[in-house]
């Protein structure tokens, strides 16, 4: 098992390598009104931290406890109230 995290690794390196080296070529990316030329592999690096950030903060947000205001959400059903009648 310890030699497997240091080979797992190393595969994982060597296909990071493939990646980059075969996407090199430069293409034209437009962002509204900005036109700017990078390599491919710029571009897939980027979309894929910016895929990486937003999957953390979604995370984080759904995983947060909303807060308890006191009030009733408009789906929730209306409780009887408690009490003796």
């Amino acid at each position: 098992m310890a030699k497997a995290k240091p080979l797992a690794l190393a595969a994982l390196i060597v296909l990071l390598l493939i990646v980059v080296f075969q996407n090199t070529a430069e293409t034209t990316v437009r962002l509204l009104v900005v036109k700017t030329t990078m390599p491919l592999s710029l571009l897939l690096g980027a979309v894929l931290a910016g895929g990486v950030v937003c999957g953390i903060l979604g995370s984080l947000r759904l995983s947060a406890k909303p807060k308890d205001t006191g009030r009733r959400r408009p789906d929730s059903p209306v409780k009887p109230p408690s009490g003796r009648e």
